[in-house]
């Protein structure tokens, strides 16, 4: 058992470093960082059960730490759905600020009226945005 955690623990970590990098640009890259932090969390709490077992004889400490793991885990998968069903229901991306858009437009030159205007992300880093905009004849 401690063996294979020490195994799980080290190729978790060299994962961790690789995925470390793109995590910030990419959801997809954010998801599988979170999953081998989970993974990397889920060894290091296999290695300290199987020390506190060894030492101490107490079973219990397993299942409290898969436990805490899952509470750790929680809230930053919430946070992962969250952004992933905002670009599949093609929402507005974070920092966007459709007011400020369209108040850019309008201050073109020749620019009389936008209206129609849209913005979501096509990928967590990818905004798209589409608008009517009345120029002067």
């Amino acid at each position: 058992m401690l063996g294979v955690a020490v195994v799980g623990l080290v190729c978790n970590l060299a994962a961790m470093r690789l995925l470390h990098a793109g995590s910030g640009q990419s959801l997809n890259l954010k998801g599988a960082y979170l999953e081998v932090w989970s993974d990397m969390l889920g060894s290091l709490a296999v290695i300290i059960a199987a020390l506190v077992i060894r030492w101490t004889g107490w079973l219990r400490v397993d299942p409290l730490l898969a436990v805490l793991i899952g509470l750790w885990v929680l809230p930053r998968t919430w946070l992962l759905v969250r952004e992933a069903l905002n670009v599949l229901m093609e929402g507005v991306p974070p920092g966007m600020d459709i007011t400020s858009v369209r108040a850019d437009l309008q201050a073109q030159p020749g620019v009389v009226d936008v209206h129609d205007l849209h913005v979501w992300a096509l990928a967590s880093r990818t905004p798209a945005m589409t608008a009517h905009v009345v120029v002067a004849g």
